[in-house]
């Protein structure tokens, strides 16, 4: 039996929902949206080059085609408290944007777990992707 596709990714610590857009008849991205998600894709498309390199001939790629696991662990940037579930939804929306996965929906999202990790190296959201069979 093989293990089940895996991908982790790293980026910059995400907005809360409640600030990626302005607007209230149309919503429009804000800037720290639009900032975060130009840091976010610089970020990812270092990593996904990395990936390519050490797989070599082999590299499958980030996407994942059908059901998946996510997991969120965050670290703040500073010591403000924070909704943690509010945190989520940027990098859920980039996953999909980067066709790390398919959709958000509860055909393709099968489970969330998400949990603050002091102990990481630096402020960000470590993701990992995990298929589900």
């Amino acid at each position: 039996m093989t293990e089940p596709k895996t991908t982790r990714i790293f980026l910059p610590f995400p907005p809360s929902v409640n600030g990626l857009f302005n607007g209230k008849a149309r919503r429009f991205k804000s800037d720290t949206y639009k900032t975060w998600l130009k840091a976010a894709k610089v970020e990812f498309d270092e990593q996904m080059e990395f990936d390519k390199i050490m797989a070599g001939f082999s590299y499958e790629g980030f996407n994942h085609k059908g059901e998946v696991g996510l997991t969120f662990l965050l670290k703040a940037p500073d010591k403000r408290h924070r909704d943690l579930d509010n945190l989520l939804k940027a990098s859920i929306d980039f996953l999909v944007n980067q066709g790390v996965i398919v959709g958000d929906d509860s055909r393709f999202v099968r489970s969330i777990y998400a949990e603050w990790k002091d102990d990481m190296p630096r402020a960000g959201v470590f993701v990992v992707v995990r298929d589900e069979e």
